[in-house]
């Protein structure tokens, strides 16, 4: 039987709240990014619905007009003046949406979405973090993240996010006997960078076609995105 593959194009970025490497804040920078990459699937970390952009009335959906109509997000922290967290936005319908709590006290709270994401292909599951900056914090999250893809079944998995690994090798370690490790990419800061805070990896059933950093957003936020053209086995 002939083995047919679908490419599909994922991305992920800490956009930093749309602030910018200049200080402004200007959500439609980031737009313009996503716009331009037309990704299937978005990680974004760091969005901040606390604070508008100029003629950007609900930034959540903004995100989600140009990113995906579907999407599953982890507001890890809540005020009177909005939300903050990060998201999963998919241009594909998205099933059992979770978000699993990792946070550590006394810390800034952490989570981690999980969803199965309906693909041409068939069904993948989609990981997106943002893992806490203390080393400690990060054992404790990648010990949880472990456990989530140990029990979620042998759908492929697509893992993507800021892991805040700033290092060591502790995030590979961790995660080598059960996911493809890929080159490391820099992303941070995002002017000159040379740390590989974030990452985009996949079970080893998934072929990364070509996985760059857009140099060409530094000003956007103090982190660079990442876009992976991938291969999903049908």
């Amino acid at each position: 039987m002939e083995n047919l593959e679908c490419e599909v194009r994922v991305l992920t970025w800490n956009i930093h709240g749309g602030v910018g490497i200049d200080c402004r804040h200007d959500m439609r920078r980031i737009g313009n990014v996503l716009s331009r990459q037309n990704a299937d699937i978005v990680a974004l970390q760091e969005v901040n619905l606390r604070k508008i952009s100029s003629g950007i009335q609900n930034t959540y959906e903004y995100l989600k007009k140009i990113a995906g109509e579907f999407s599953c997000h982890a507001w890890t922290i809540k005020d009177s003046t909005g939300n903050y967290g990060h998201l999963l936005i998919s241009k594909f319908p998205m099933e059992k949406q979770l978000v699993h709590d990792v946070s550590v006290p006394n810390r800034e709270p952490r989570a981690i979405i999980e969803s199965l994401v309906n693909f041409p292909a068939g069904q993948v599951r989609v990981i997106a973090l943002h893992l806490g900056i203390g080393v400690g914090d990060k054992f404790h999250q990648l010990d949880s993240l472990r456990e989530i893809i140990l029990n979620g079944g042998t759908l492929p998995i697509i893992l993507m996010g800021d892991f805040n690994q700033w290092l060591g090798k502790s995030v590979d370690n961790k995660l080598i006997d059960l996911i493809e490790i890929p080159p490391k990419l820099r992303t941070y800061p995002s002017f000159m960078p040379f740390l590989s805070l974030d990452r985009i990896m996949c079970s080893r059933r998934i072929e990364i076609v070509q996985m760059k950093c857009l140099f060409e957003s530094w000003i956007a936020s103090d982190h660079l995105p990442i876009v992976a053209d991938i291969k999903l086995p049908i």
